[in-house]
């Protein structure tokens, strides 16, 4: 079964811009009735900080039930890890953008390796640095998972893909 995990920024964005809860419950109701849709501890924490009611929400319906341990993925973090710091897309100060244990990406893209039948929903660009351009600008979900042979897509993707009507 494919399962869905959440960027943070997919369902900020989401949540705040696309599909206000007031005025497109079906989607948010679509969210908690799917059993395909997950976070992980990481994602969860970046969302704890975040001031809105997105953050009771994702309490109510995620926390006990859809919340996964990316931190089973160590092995394959640190081979994201080597990737940033090894491939000559990003300098040093580039690549430690992501390389804080706090920072829910590359985790997410770890996660990706370990359960190959996760796909990452994120609204980040994917931004394809120049090889050995040693880049100060942060890494992106789209152009770092594709190295990993990881899948992403977009909110929008997932929804024609599971047939989603609201």
């Amino acid at each position: 079964m494919t399962k869905y995990l959440l960027d943070s920024n997919a369902l900020i964005d989401a949540y705040d811009k696309l599909y206000p809860i007031g005025v497109f419950g079906s989607v948010w109701d679509w969210f908690i009735t799917s059993e395909k849709f997950f976070i992980t501890k990481q994602v969860y924490n970046e969302l704890m900080a975040y001031d809105g009611d997105l953050k009771i929400w994702i309490q109510d319906h995620f926390e006990q039930t859809k919340l996964v341990d990316e931190f089973i993925a160590v092995k394959e973090y640190s081979e994201v890890a080597i990737f940033l710091t090894t491939s000559g897309y990003w300098s040093e100060s580039g690549s430690s953008l992501w390389l804080s244990t706090s920072k829910a990406d590359p985790w997410l893209i770890a996660y990706g390796m370990y359960d190959t039948d996760c796909i990452i929903v994120t609204h980040e660009n994917s931004s394809n640095p120049n090889s050995n351009s040693n880049s100060n600008k942060e890494p992106k979900i789209p152009f770092v998972a594709s190295r990993q042979n990881v899948q992403v897509q977009h909110l929008w993707e997932v929804f024609m893909n599971e047939g989603a009507v609201f």
